[in-house]
């Protein structure tokens, strides 16, 4: 606590407002969910730029799949749920790429099954 910590948190919330950072994360929430709802997919929960994705499969193998076509994504304590953390100032063409890249490991699994 004191006058100093709550001087630094006063200011890192005068630059997320004045970046627009709170915008900028409801619209990556928006987009994602938008985005991300491809066969294999269940749910999409979360907000801001913290999403979970819902499979209907086993989530570790699609996240190692994406990790090695570039996209730093996890797992959750739920199996099957991949867990997503983007910087919010993320862009809309980054959220295509990722929607590309989880159809084609979904669709490559469902062939190989």
């Amino acid at each position: 606590g004191g006058p100093l910590a709550a001087a630094a948190v006063e200011a890192t919330l005068d630059i997320l407002r004045g970046e627009g950072m709170l915008d900028k994360a409801v619209q990556l929430e928006k987009w994602m969910k938008e985005e991300l709802q491809v066969p294999g997919v269940k749910e999409i929960r979360g907000a801001g730029a913290w999403i979970a994705v819902v499979l209907d499969r086993p989530a570790k193998p699609v996240a190692g799949a994406l990790m090695a076509a570039g996209f730093l994504v996890g797992t959750a304590t739920e199996p099957n749920t991949l867990r997503l953390s983007p910087p919010a100032i993320l862009p809309e063409c980054a959220v295509h790429l990722l929607r590309d890249a989880l159809k084609t490991v979904l669709n490559a699994q469902e062939a190989a099954a």
